[in-house]
């Protein structure tokens, strides 16, 4: 139909079986797309041109459609995966609403007072005067915590006048010689030399000048006046002085939050309680949005600006991107089904709908279009699933950042070892002419398609497990490791990557396990029938929390400088003798331990210490059976 739209589209019929057809309409640019029909779940578009419609509109099934010699039947398995990436995306959306709230500490009850005055219409404003002043702002033993979104308050003020027994009879204002007490019944605390002359001069004995009351507040901000000395927690995003009172004003505006990046603690080798362990994430966020805590890592999604840094650098997972996370994105590039020798280009919305503009409709490429939301959140985890899962070249469209740069390095630097050839390129958005010359280019995929099969399964690990399994998987079958090329060699410094190994002196290993506690990739496990301490290096992720943790000082990490098939086995570390119930003969714990324990309690003759000798269920039996004799 000339002078129309085509597309293609999915509709669900009477039925619910969802249907794939081409599809050309009229439609005007900067409108809505302009379809009524309800049974319509996705079409290929572009947003920006077609705003507020009422139907997903996919870039990449546009491109893909236009652009590539993608089959009727490859493209109806790419729209279904893209309905489904669009479904499974996990943003939470709010709207936050302007908090007036603000606690205002100061030295002197004059600064309160006038910034009181000021804009006491305006904030709903708690004042605290820390060093005496007026009983009503006087605030002791102020110390203010950090809980997150707000600050917590805790103080004791003076609360000399019970005002539910004061008659108002004046007694107290004559009888006081410094004239302390106001007619608004405010003792100033800084004149006040205790003499007590109020508290005999008060017929209804309603004052009490030595009387406090415990107090806490929560507020989003503090806004410090003056020199008070007060002790403030290390997060002062919400904390402003006397000369940032417009700074504060800038951050009193309703606005609708999409947390976009989730950080999962499950996941996170870092330990708030201990203060260890990885902390990549926060170094690397250059908007301040993550910290570390005593709870852990701790995401603001108010300073979050979706950079995605966090995302890349992350060895584990535990940052992810809402919009398409770990699991989400395995199975969305297994449900594509890449094409063999396939050139993959991803990018942006807008990167994609240039490359649509500027190329000439008559050209068809051996290349598929894959729209990724922000991808200066891939890691180098992510791009070898795009290369294992079939993409002999993938084109990234845009400047990639420093840190996105670090894990295309990395990327190539392990398939240019293993197989000859790096696998991504980086190129800019306007430099379409590069993007159509790389995509019509024809290159061969160093991997069968039956050696591709361990991409599978990939949605149900964790990102360094996942990163390991693709890693040991092209390991085995490189070129270079099936000609006895057993030394792949990796420095750290060349190629970014860090794979560790650890060392353990054994003697002096007691099989606590502290260590296996801390080790959420479960690089450290143990055998509990052989009470084996175990190591797997390829899920070290190199967090050190093992080596803080560890009572005895024995394990220690080095770099990896090579890489062969029998670095992903499990090793040994250290073995103990199985401790094993005198009652039932159940294995409890590890002999080393045991004797630990017993000979701390060598000198303590009031510990039974036989009792030790046996398992949990069995101490229990036997003191019933001591109770009852």
């Amino acid at each position: 139909m000339a002078g129309c739209f085509s597309t293609c589209v999915l509709r669900s019929d009477d039925s619910g079986k969802i249907r794939f057809e081409k599809w050309s309409k009229s439609v005007k640019p900067r409108t809505p797309f302009g379809v009524d029909e309800k049974d319509i779940l996705l079409a290929g578009g572009f947003a920006e041109t077609f705003p507020d419609s009422s139907i997903p509109l996919s870039p990449a099934l546009q491109l893909n459609l236009d652009r590539t010699a993608l089959s009727s039947e490859q493209l109806h398995r790419f729209a279904e995966a893209e309905l489904r990436r669009l479904q499974d995306e996990k943003v939470r959306r709010y709207q936050l609403d302007v908090d007036l709230r603000v606690c205002v500490i100061a030295d002197s009850s004059s600064l309160l007072d006038d910034f009181c005055d000021i804009y006491g219409g305006v904030l709903e404003i708690e004042t605290l005067q820390v060093g005496g002043g007026r009983a009503s702002l006087a605030g002791r033993d102020v110390s203010i915590a950090d809980t997150g979104a707000e600050y917590q308050i805790s103080y004791r003020k003076p609360a000399p006048i019970d005002l539910s027994l004061c008659s108002y009879c004046g007694a107290c204002g004559r009888g006081c010689p410094e004239g302390c007490i106001s007619p608004e019944l405010e003792i100033d605390m800084a004149r006040c030399l205790l003499c007590r002359q109020c508290e005999s001069s008060c017929p209804e004995e309603a004052i009490d000048i030595h009387a406090v009351e415990e107090l806490s507040l929560q507020v989003p901000a503090i806004i410090v006046l003056g020199d008070p000395k007060i002790d403030l927690p290390a997060r002062e995003t919400g904390i402003f002085g006397a000369r940032e009172i417009a700074k504060f004003f800038s951050t009193l505006f309703s606005s609708e939050i999409e947390e976009v990046v989730s950080h999962t603690a499950a996941a996170c080798q870092y330990s708030g309680r201990l203060d260890l362990g990885c902390s990549l994430c926060v170094d690397n966020c250059p908007h301040g949005a993550l910290e570390k805590t005593e709870n852990g890592i701790r995401l603001d999604h108010l300073l979050c600006a979706d950079c995605g840094n966090c995302v890349s650098v992350c060895p584990t997972g535990a940052m992810q991107n809402g919009r398409l996370t770990d699991p989400d994105f395995v199975r969305y590039i297994r449900n594509v089904d890449l094409p063999d020798s396939a050139t993959l280009v991803v990018g942006e919305e807008d990167a994609l709908r240039d490359v649509w503009w500027y190329s000439r409709n008559e050209e068809r490429y051996n290349s598929v279009f894959l729209q990724y939301p922000n991808p200066q959140c891939l890691s180098c985890y992510h791009l070898l699933c795009l290369f294992c899962a079939g993409a002999a070249r993938i084109v990234l469209l845009g400047q990639p950042g420093k840190r996105l740069q670090c894990e295309i390095d990395k990327a190539n630097h392990l398939t240019t070892t293993l197989f000859g050839c790096s696998c991504v390129e980086t190129v800019k958005t306007d430099q379409v002419d590069d993007v159509l010359s790389l995509a019509q280019r024809e290159v061969a995929h160093p991997l069968s398609r039956s050696s591709r099969a361990f991409f599978q399964g990939l949605e149900d690990v964790n990102r360094r497990a996942g990163f390991v399994a693709i890693l040991e998987s092209l390991v085995a079958v490189s070129p270079i490791e099936a000609k006895g090329d057993t030394e792949l060699v990796i420095d750290p410094a060349e190629s970014g990557l860090e794979f560790l190994e650890m060392s353990c002196a054994e003697d002096g290993c007691t099989h606590c396990y502290a260590c296996i506690n801390e080790c959420k990739m479960r690089a450290l496990r143990t055998d509990e029938d052989e009470q084996e301490l175990q190591y797997v290096p390829g899920l070290c992720v190199g967090c050190g929390l093992c080596v803080g943790v560890c009572p005895e000082n024995v394990l220690s990490l080095q770099h990896a400088t090579s890489l062969n098939a029998s670095y992903f086995n499990q090793r040994r570390l250290a073995f103990s003798e199985p401790a094993r119930c005198k009652g039932c003969g159940k294995v409890f714990g590890a002999r080393k331990s045991l004797d630990r324990v017993m000979a701390i309690l060598a000198d303590k003759e009031r510990f039974d210490r036989e009792h030790f000798e046996y398992c949990g269920e069995c101490r229990v039996i036997r003191l019933f059976e001591a109770e009852e004799i």
